[in-house]
Order: structure tokens, then sequence, then C-alpha cells
């Protein structure tokens, strides 16, 4: 086993997102994620002084787009545990 010393090392890249980072032009952004009731009923649930978790029907609404789908997810305070567990049996064929 022979060590090996210092040698040239190729070159490398560094990437980066700046998509966002910096722009001013508002209007770039106005279609990113669109308006919709999840949207209102957060907007609602944040003018609230006593809130507790956010729950909303309406977050089927943003399912038309995987960035608001996203940021609903985000959002909503859904539990991370099962309250129970579920009744379902699968086939065994």
């Amino acid at each position: 086993m022979t060590k090996q010393g210092f040698g040239s090392v190729e070159n490398t890249s560094e990437y980066m997102e700046n998509h966002y980072f910096e722009e001013t032009n508002i209007q770039k952004f106005k279609s990113l994620i669109k308006s919709s009731t999840f949207f209102v009923d957060y907007a609602t649930y944040l003018l609230q002084k006593d809130r507790g978790s956010f729950l909303t029907s309406n977050f089927t609404d943003v399912s038309d787009c995987l960035r608001s789908t996203f940021f609903a997810l985000v959002l909503l305070d859904l539990p991370k545990t099962a309250e129970k567990k579920h009744d379902f049996i699968p086939d065994e064929r």
C-alpha cells in the first residue's frame, strides 16, 4: 500500500438557487400561487386572537398546483400520529 501525496484536483462547480433572490419585480410572482378559498381561510385564521389548530375543509382547492399543495400541507396543523388504528383488513388472496 502506497501513500498518495498531494495532487491536483479537478475543477468543481458550486450551484445555488437564485431565481427568487433579490427579485424586485413583484409581477413575476403573482401567478406562482393562485388565490383560493384555502388561503382566504388561512388569512381569516391569522386574524383570530385565540388561535387553535388550523384546519379547513377547503384544502382541496389548492390541489391543482404543486406549489400551492405543498404550501397548504406546511400550513395545515395535521396530527403527527393517528388517534386510533384503523379497522381495515386486507384481502389475503
